[in-house]
């Protein structure tokens, strides 16, 4: 009987032994996930403050003042903060109808037009979409010529604008003819070279006949 009771209090200790160190390993486990969970977090905090550091507030000093008889403001002055430090001053002017502003940044003044600063920026945003509009040619195959015949036999060339084909020139299989294959926005077309050359010559007098007409015209 004695021996059944110390077994029983022997397997009573082997448990409680056990719940202990399950019990201890589920806190380290959970201690574990918020220590990442916080350090997630200050993460995340730190992330926060820089990008909000970086952001930029204007703030008018004094009042911008416009006028119908100048292109530009007159006067007025605008401070630029971030992370409340100011990091450039723009000033308008003392009420003169100019094209004049006086820009001051890490201790440098400097005064610029801002008629020329418009005609740079227009001509970026022309120079933007004339780069958008462009188009270049990429021979897929050879263009093949030969002595005996007026216009190319074979060869393929792609036009391509903004990295997509636009279109496709398919001059044959070798055949001498003046026939060439178009496709274009998901159409096929075939086309007489010697017909286009014609009238290509054709819009070339015309234009030229113009420009007489106009010369003449003006002197």
């Amino acid at each position: 009987m004695r021996f059944l009771a110390m077994i029983t209090l022997c397997f009573v200790m082997v448990f409680t032994a056990c719940n202990k160190e399950d019990l201890t390993t589920t806190q380290d486990l959970i201690n574990t996930d918020l220590d990442e969970r916080s350090k997630e977090k200050e993460k995340s905090t730190d992330a926060k403050k820089e990008k909000d550091d970086e952001k930029w507030e204007k703030i008018e000093v004094s009042p911008i003042v416009k006028t119908d008889d100048c292109d530009y403001p007159i006067s007025g002055i605008i401070e630029y903060v971030q992370a409340g430090v100011v990091v450039a001053t723009l000033d308008y002017g003392d009420g003169t109808c100019d094209d004049l502003v006086t820009i001051t940044k890490d201790g440098t003044t400097e005064e610029i037009s801002l008629n020329e600063k418009d005609q740079k920026k227009n001509k970026t945003e022309k120079d933007s979409k004339a780069d958008k509009t462009a188009w270049t040619e990429n021979e897929v195959s050879p263009v093949v010529k030969t002595e005996d015949c007026d216009y190319p036999v074979s060869g393929i060339i792609e036009y391509v604008q903004a990295g997509v084909v636009v279109a496709t020139l398919d001059y044959g299989d070798g055949t001498c003819d003046d026939l060439a294959t178009i496709t274009k926005d998901g159409n096929t077309e075939e086309i007489s070279l010697s017909e286009k050359d014609k009238k290509d010559e054709k819009w070339d007098k015309d234009e030229k006949e113009d420009k007489g007409e106009k010369d003449k015209g003006g002197s």
